[in-house]
């Protein structure tokens, strides 16, 4: 198969103006203000009502689900970056990208936070360790700090118009990873040799990540059955809150964009310093 040409432009990059006008920060028009192409929206699941699910201990504080959020929800926007939004159809994709998730999300690992700041600079710095190349902007930890102010934003004064369809997006991507190792069917796709002969070349850095699909062990297999399962079963729970406390995110923007306007000037200072040996074309006009 051959899988989409150029760079991915997420769905979540849209907004109207009168959302935009909603954010309280000085350069939310300027961040914001993207595209007003995208690709299509992810379908949305069905999930059971919050009061159905058995919380052990009590129910959580309503502040820890939000933390929670934030860093899940800033890890699936780097990845999904990353992969070029190849996700949605390519196995070898969402084998890698459930598996990057596990890994650049704390809060998939049973961490909790104390502050939304804290798990949005952690989900930030974790996704950094999956792929760290400073001459890479759009992949970048600030780029994917940015995103999710755009998807907590939504598009049309409705909070949950990108949330919804991400966490639908995670459940869907971790139930077909599952499938995918269940059935033992594994494909390869050939992306370096599509580079040689087309004028739109993939991003570099998916070219560099393509390797053939290694072999799953028995023991391995089971593991990632196990993480993946209760990662989808965290972003049931988690999308079931969401729905119950509809409008509880929106008010984070301005500081997810404080937190990015601090990120984007460590990562500037990368660009520079990887400027100053060498100078691709992606260090050319570096994001705002």
């Amino acid at each position: 198969d051959q899988l989409a040409m150029g760079t991915w432009v997420p769905y979540w990059m849209c907004h109207s103006p009168d959302t935009l006008n909603t954010v309280k920060h000085v350069k939310a028009l300027q961040l914001l203000n993207e595209t007003s192409q995208r690709s299509s929206i992810p379908t949305l699941v069905k999930v059971p009502p919050f009061k159905s699910f058995r919380i052990v201990g009590g129910e959580p504080p309503d502040n820890s689900v939000r933390y929670l959020i934030g860093n899940i929800i800033l890890t699936y926007a780097f990845v999904t970056r990353l992969e070029n939004g190849w996700h949605r159809g390519d196995r070898e994709s969402r084998f890698r990208t459930c598996s990057d998730l596990i890994r650049g999300s704390a809060a998939f690992r049973e961490q909790l936070f104390d502050s939304f700041s804290a798990a949005v600079k952690n989900g930030a710095w974790q996704s950094g360790q999956i792929y760290n190349n400073p001459q890479d902007i759009a992949a970048s930890r600030s780029r994917a700090v940015l995103d999710l102010a755009h998807i907590f934003l939504g598009e049309r004064m409705e909070p949950l118009m990108y949330l919804r369809p991400a966490f639908s997006d995670l459940i869907h991507l971790f139930e077909k990873c599952r499938e995918d190792l269940t059935n033992n069917t594994r494909r390869v796709v050939q992306i370096a040799r599509y580079n040689m002969t087309s004028k739109n070349k993939y991003p570099e850095w998916l070219v560099q990540r393509h390797s053939p699909p290694k072999n799953v062990s028995d023991a391995e297999k089971g593991r990632f059955l196990i993480a993946f399962d209760r990662a989808q079963k965290k972003c049931e729970f988690l999308l079931s809150w969401l729905i119950d406390n509809e409008r509880s995110m929106v008010s984070f923007v301005p500081e997810i964009l404080t937190i990015y306007s601090e990120a984007f000037e460590e990562d500037k200072k990368l660009w520079e310093d990887a400027a100053a040996h060498e100078t691709p074309a992606s260090l050319a006009n570096p994001p705002i």
